[in-house]
Parts: structure tokens; sequence; C-alpha cells
């Protein structure tokens, strides 16, 4: 028990700047949360072009197929499973990676190379053009960088430091896990121009990325760099970074189509007819690049079981996929693992290929694929197996 006055004060002088740093701490991480939520407000033509928008309907954005963010269950009983659920949602050992440096990415005139960094994160190499889809660097996938779903590992593929100057940073919707304002923050002066479906270009510009920069996409419409053709498809999803502004924003799969080569890439999305439409009048695809964890029952219309994720990419018409949205972070409630092996089941049960890279290693058309069950041995064993650094390849 304190006594002397001295100590006293000492005391009370240690506790108020305690106080003191964790009112300041919540304070940066409410500004922060507030920045990364808030987008400009659109008006003029940006604003006529939401509003025109067949999939703007009733104040909002609509899927082509009737979708519900059904719950379920009981509020309770969700919450009883995430705090009590007995599932492994995160690795019990550090997981491989390809650590990739400045120098990693080199042009790939006539060819196709692919580079899943983790998530839904990812690089494409496709005839002279380098793009980066859904860039998201940092170590929450959340407003709040220190709460909320925390990334498996401290170290990742790629960091901004790193990144080489892209001709396009391709967006699939405004969710956390997808749209990373530090992210943006940090990257955005390496890109020669941002793609993003229809109102996600309101964060960019409230961010600091130049409006002229920012191209914005309904379903079906097109964009052409360098002879390589971007399209905005439909996706069966939501949008919002925070409960008032739920649908405000459009959400799209992406095709990117060469000359020669082509790519499919789902964002976020549900099963839907929408996939063999698509695949009907842009496919085949050399690789598809599918989401494939974060289902629930708790939301059976937002995201896809790994066998529907597969037949997707059967309807898609692809040749090799790559299953995306796993790996990194855990924002459902099933084995961190269990979407990637669910998967590998089905596919050999159906023969389809699937690609199985570790985090930043390469798929290069027309080259071996990456098969190795390698989550298997980062659950049988503590050591880190890191996988060393490849040589560029060339096509």
């Amino acid at each position: 028990m304190l006594k002397n006055p001295a100590e006293v004060k000492i005391f009370h002088t240690k506790y108020l700047l305690v106080l003191a740093v964790v009112a300041l701490s919540a304070l940066i991480l409410s500004i922060t949360a507030c920045i990364s939520m808030s987008r400009k407000k659109f008006e003029g033509e940006h604003r006529m072009k939401i509003i025109s928008s067949p999939n703007y309907r009733n104040g909002k954005f609509e899927n082509l197929t009737g979708t519900e963010l059904n719950l379920g269950r009981s509020f309770c009983s969700l919450m009883k499973e995430y705090l009590w659920g007995k599932q492994e949602r995160v690795p019990k050992s550090p997981l491989p990676f390809v650590r990739l440096r400045s120098g990693s990415f080199t042009p790939v005139s006539r060819g196709l190379r692919v580079t899943w960094l983790g998530h839904s994160s990812a690089v494409i190499e496709i005839e002279g053009l380098l793009l980066i889809l859904d860039p998201v660097f940092s170590t929450w996938a959340s407003p709040l960088q220190g709460a909320g779903p925390r990334r498996f590992t401290k170290e990742i593929p790629l960091v901004p430091e790193d990144m080489p100057g892209v001709d396009a940073v391709i967006i699939s919707h405004d969710h956390y896990d997808h749209l990373d304002y530090p992210t943006i923050k940090k990257i955005h002066h390496r890109a020669a121009r941002f793609l993003v479906p229809l109102g996600v270009g309101a964060y960019l510009e409230k961010w600091g990325v130049p409006g002229e920069k920012i191209s914005e996409f309904d379903w079906g419409e097109h964009l052409d760099i360098g002879g390589v053709r971007i399209t905005a498809a439909p996706a069966r999803h939501f949008s919002g970074r925070g409960p008032a502004n739920r649908n405000q924003t459009l959400w799209a799969s992406w095709i990117i189509k060469g000359k020669n080569f082509s790519v499919y890439y789902s964002g976020d999305s549900s099963y839907s007819p929408s996939f063999k439409d698509i695949g009907d009048s842009y496919g085949p695809f050399n690789v598809t690049l599918i989401e494939t964890g974060q289902y629930s029952p708790y939301w059976p219309e937002v995201h896809m079981t790994p066998e529907e994720s597969l037949q997707a990419h059967i309807d898609l018409r692809g040749d090799v996929m790559v299953p995306v949205h796993w790996g990194s972070f855990c924002i459902s409630f099933h084995d961190w693992f269990e979407p990637v092996e669910r998967l590998v089941r089905a596919a050999d049960e159906r023969k389809q290929t699937v690609a199985t890279p570790v985090p930043g290693e390469r798929i290069t058309c027309g080259q071996d694929l990456p098969l190795k069950r390698w989550w298997r041995e980062g659950r049988q064993s503590l050591t880190h197996k890191s996988v060393p650094d490849p040589e560029p390849a060339g096509m």
C-alpha cells in the first residue's frame, strides 16, 4: 500500500499516463477506421452513372440472382461458435512462402504468369501487361489496424516497398480484405491506373488517388490496355464498409483477355448461373482464380463451398484453377486448411486441374504446375519450411 506522498504522486502520474496512451491509441484507431470507411460523395456524371445502372434499384445495387445475407441461427449461436468453436482457424506453425523482391517481375511479352500472394491478392503478368488484383499488404483485414481478422503470418511474399510499377490495380469490391486503405496509401503512386466497380472510386479519391487514374465499371463494361481487354463481370455478393453504406458500391468479377491468353478472377461470389454465361461468352480461360474459402451455413448466398467453386471453374471452361480467398485470414468458422483439402479432393474426383502454389510461388503457362500439398506439411511440423526465391521465368 502506498503511504509516501511522493509515491502516491508517482503512481497517479503513471496511471494518468497509461490512461492517456490508451485514450490516444483508441482515438487514432477510431480516426483511422473513420478514414478507411469514408468516401467522397460522387455527384454529377459519377452519380448519374450509378443511378442509371440497370443493377442499381431502389437506392442500392442488387445481384442478378436473389441473395440474402442470412445468418440462419441466432446471433447468440453465431457468437458462441465464434468464441468457443473447436476448428483450427489459425495455423499452429509458420506457413511457407516465396519472398518476392523488387526485381522479381520481368516483362512477359508473349505469355502468362500468375503469382498468388495469399488470400485474394495476386499479380498477373499477361502479354506485356503487369496487373495486381485486390492488393492487401496489411496485418489486419479490418478498419482498425489492431483488431479484427489478423493475417496468419507476420511476413508476406511482397511488401509495398518492393512492389513494381504496375499497369493497373484491379479491385473486386470494397470489403476490407479486398480494398485496404493502408495498402492503397502506400502503393497508389506505383500504379498507372485503378480499375474498380461503380462507386468504389470515391474511396480512392478520398484517399489521395488522382481521379484521372481511376476508371469505374458497370458489369459488361471493358477497357483495352496494350492489347489486353479487361472486362467487369457479374458476381453474386454484396458491398459496404459499414452498416450505413451497404450495397452503395458495386462488386464484380474480372475477365482479363489478351490475344493468346486469358484469366478470370471471381472476386467474392456465391455460386450463380453467371459463371456459365461468362464461360459461354468469354471462355475458355487458361487460369481461373476462384474464391474457395470463408464459406459458412450462416451466409450460404455470399460465398461458395469448395465444391461449388470447382463447378464455377468448370462452368467457366477453365484449364487451371487457382484457389484464392484462403490461407491468410480467418473470416469464417472452418479449419484454415479445409477449403483447399475439400477442393483438391473434389478436383481429383472430377479430373480437374488445380494448382496449389504457396504464396509468392509463380505459375507460368506452359510449364510445370505447383501441385504440392504444402499445407499438410505445415500442420505436421513446427519448423518453418521456407521456399527458395525462384529465378524469374521467361516465356
